[in-house]
């Protein structure tokens, strides 16, 4: 009797040392297998692929942030109407001149960014002596057309103007912010190059200038790449 309790007594023993070297070979099986897909590499090897793939990273982004981006050029041919208030009178001012335009679409076809600069000269009329400059910074929503379509474009800006002018009875010597509204057609002729017609309107933000407003038609011939 004593025998048989002394048996029950060590196999829970028994049971408890087979459970722990069966853990033990499981263990040991396993951190083999670790070992043997663990590939050792040094401190520099690290940096040199981490800073691989995060090259390759930026890359990839820049690359598509690039191909949703279109760039614009564009001259155009001028004629403007200026009114000029001074001395208690009103003129009314035509001149000729050329536009240079460059611009980046907002990261949409449809929404571009625009800068131009507008000179016209100098140049008289009967005893009127002028020159005539401009900055321009426009927002522009246009509707690209097919080649061989029509589109449109229209938007808005501010500008600054450079006026001197006289006339013997009076002299104009001042730069004027004004605010510019348009809109016109443009016809794609190819991929790359559109032509078209373009009408603004620009008012002066001042009431002491000058040059209260002026209206304007352009002819545009526009490159995009």
């Amino acid at each position: 009797m004593k025998k048989q309790i002394g048996l029950y007594n060590s196999l829970p023993k028994f049971l408890a040392c087979c459970m722990a070297c069966f853990i033990t070979s499981i263990f040991v099986a396993e951190t083999k297998v670790w070992a043997d897909d663990y590939e050792e590499v040094s401190y520099e090897d690290l940096v040199h692929q981490i800073n691989r793939r995060r090259s390759q990273v930026s890359e990839s982004t820049s690359s598509n942030m690039l191909d949703d981006i279109t760039l614009h050029a564009g001259v155009s041919l001028l004629t403007s109407t200026l009114q000029i208030s001074e001395a208690g009178k009103i003129d009314n001012l035509q001149m000729n001149g050329f536009q240079i335009s460059f611009g980046i679409d907002l990261f949409s076809p449809n929404w571009v960014a625009e800068g131009a600069i507008r000179n016209f000269g100098t140049g008289s009329a009967g005893i009127v002596n002028y020159s005539f400059r401009e900055l321009d910074m426009k927002v522009v929503y246009r509707v690209p057309a097919a080649i061989g379509e029509m589109g449109f474009r229209a938007g808005a800006g501010l500008a600054t103007q450079y006026l001197n002018l006289t006339d013997g009875a009076y002299a104009v010597n001042e730069s004027t912010p004004a605010s510019i509204i348009f809109g016109g057609l443009e016809g794609k002729l190819s991929r790359n190059f559109a032509l078209g017609g373009e009408l603004g309107y620009r008012s002066a933000l001042v009431n002491t200038a000058a040059n209260r407003n002026s209206l304007d038609l352009s002819l545009r011939l526009d490159a995009f790449f």
